[in-house]
């Protein structure tokens, strides 16, 4: 027989192909699978495996404060909207199921899988340039599932601070962006 994490895994695994597949053709994450998301994953904290809500709750915010945050500056940068809140709220989820102590890791993997899905789909289509859909975030949450045990073993962890590897960056890069002639 199953256990009830497995049937959570197995839920949330078709949930989060639904909203990868939904976003690949529409480039929107609807609010009808995010917040159920939201709220189960504050429920399941509150059980004898769960994280605890107070790390729930934290991680919910902390998720969804960060895209906004990025989403806000991006629209002050440019005048266009470059983040929806589904995003957000999709962050925001999955800090609700893992806790804070999870979500540089998702984003860690969300990064890179969007990193190398850009690389593949610039390389196919002979070098022009494309949108990248959310997808990712969705593979970096799934994928984080699997240090989740690992984490909670090793809550001492420490994150090293590494240099910036380009010292120069900022002479290079003008105030919009921009490359220096």
């Amino acid at each position: 027989m199953l256990s009830l994490t497995y049937i959570q895994a197995i839920v949330l695994t078709f949930v989060l192909a639904r909203l990868s597949w939904i976003d690949l053709r529409t480039f929107r994450l609807p609010d009808v699978y995010t917040l159920p998301l939201i709220l189960a994953g504050l429920i399941l904290a509150t059980g004898d495996k769960g994280i605890g809500l107070p790390a729930s709750l934290l991680g919910c915010l902390l998720g969804f404060a960060l895209f906004w945050v990025v989403g806000q500056y991006y629209f002050w940068r440019t005048g266009q909207e470059g983040l929806g809140l589904g995003d957000a709220k999709l962050f925001a989820a999955s800090g609700a199921w893992l806790g804070p102590a999870a979500l540089p890791y998702v984003l860690l993997i969300a990064a890179l899988g969007g990193w190398c899905f850009y690389g593949c789909a610039k390389t196919l289509s002979g070098g022009k340039s494309h949108s990248v859909p959310g997808w990712h975030l969705d593979s970096g949450w799934s994928g984080s599932l699997n240090t989740l045990p690992k984490l909670r073993r090793h809550q001492s962890y420490k994150i090293n601070r590494w240099p910036h590897p380009f010292p120069d960056a900022s002479e290079a890069v003008g105030a919009r962006g921009q490359r220096s002639a």
